[in-house]
């Protein structure tokens, strides 16, 4: 079964952090994310759920 894709703003929205946020983590290499041709960025909910569900995120999963 495939993940739900998310587009950067509804990432940031996730995780509750501004976009310039989520791209410093992309470019750091803390974020994986995917970028077909050129086309827009898009993280995958498995990829976000792994951040909420760090053991130093404060987020509350229940929000999803």
């Amino acid at each position: 079964m495939f993940d739900q894709m998310y587009s950067e703003r509804e990432a940031a929205d996730i995780l509750s952090v501004s976009i310039s946020t989520l791209r410093k983590w992309r470019y750091a290499g803390e974020l994986s994310y995917y970028k077909l041709n050129g086309g827009p960025v898009r993280f995958s909910e498995s990829q976000l759920s792994e951040i909420v569900e760090a053991p130093h995120c404060r987020l509350n999963q229940s929000s999803w």
